[in-house]
């Protein structure tokens, strides 16, 4: 992942990456001031009953919402109420060490997603695919940061503060990392979510062999014959996009680009309303 000429080397990554955690223990004092365990920041890892009831109730509706009988589904599945839920004791919590993920979580939300963090000199800082920036994230920690509890792994950072971005607020996570990139000379392209299909399109051969069958090959060409229903989901997700897109350029910022904007005075790159600066 560090291979292309056009990206920054692994060692360099490395290095931008203990300048945004140099200032952890002020940026820790800073935006909790009365302690980790008084800040809404707690709720990140411990979210309050209130906080689970709602996310159940999200995805109890996601749920039932892909069967075809939602009466047999609440049936089967007794929707909980808000005393089913509490929040966890906060005995052993290790303030530093919650903070550090929660750091490392916005770390991969700017640097992954598609989108790109640009240098100085115009080469990507790539900390991988997806799953290889949460991996990346992981092992930086755990060398310089290790936590009592145990080594994370790339699943810890998977798809960044995706699943507790709404039980408190990131900003002053990414404006703390936008200020150590512009002080460095680096910028950020903003990538806006899209979706899109595999295919496995194959070309039929023209004379087919027994002795050469091939399984793979085999299953391949039929799943070519789907390629006029892929295509039509596709060109679906495509029209989701646009719609999307153009949605967004009327609606609050998200708070990864608000920070951007805060920090830099203006919009990056590849928001949908940049084009109105």
């Amino acid at each position: 992942m560090f291979e292309e000429w056009d990206n920054k080397t692994e060692e360099e990554c490395t290095d931008i990456l203990q300048k945004i955690f140099a200032g952890s223990e002020v940026l820790l004092c800073s935006i909790a001031p009365d302690g980790w365990m008084n800040s809404e920041y707690i709720h990140f890892f411990h979210p309050t009953a209130e906080q689970q009831f709602a996310e159940y109730n999200i995805m109890y509706d996601n749920l039932a919402s892909f069967k075809k009988n939602k009466d047999e589904a609440t049936e089967s599945e007794p929707r909980k109420i808000l005393s089913d839920f509490q929040m966890d004791g906060l005995e052993h919590v290790n303030d530093f060490e919650e903070f550090i993920e929660i750091l490392g979580k916005a770390v991969w939300d700017i640097f992954s997603d598609n989108h790109e963090v640009i240098a100085g000199d115009g080469k990507i800082y790539d900390l991988g695919s997806f799953r290889g920036s949460g991996d990346t994230i992981a092992e930086f920690i755990n060398e310089y940061y290790p936590l009592s509890a145990g080594s994370l792994d790339y699943m810890d950072f998977y798809m960044g503060s995706i699943w507790i971005n709404k039980r408190a607020g990131l900003l002053p996570f990414y404006k703390h990392i936008f200020t150590v990139l512009k002080e460095h000379n680096c910028d950020w392209r903003y990538s806006f979510p899209r979706l899109g299909i595999v295919s496995f399109k194959q070309e039929e051969p023209e004379n087919s062999n027994p002795a050469e069958y091939d399984p793979l090959q085999a299953m391949q060409n039929e799943l070519s014959k789907e390629t006029s229903e892929a295509d039509k989901l596709q060109e679906k997700l495509d029209n989701i996009y646009e719609q999307d897109y153009e949605d967004a350029k009327y609606k609050p910022l998200p708070q990864t680009v608000l920070a951007y904007k805060e920090v830099y005075g203006i919009l990056p790159e590849g928001h949908p309303q940049k084009e109105f600066e």
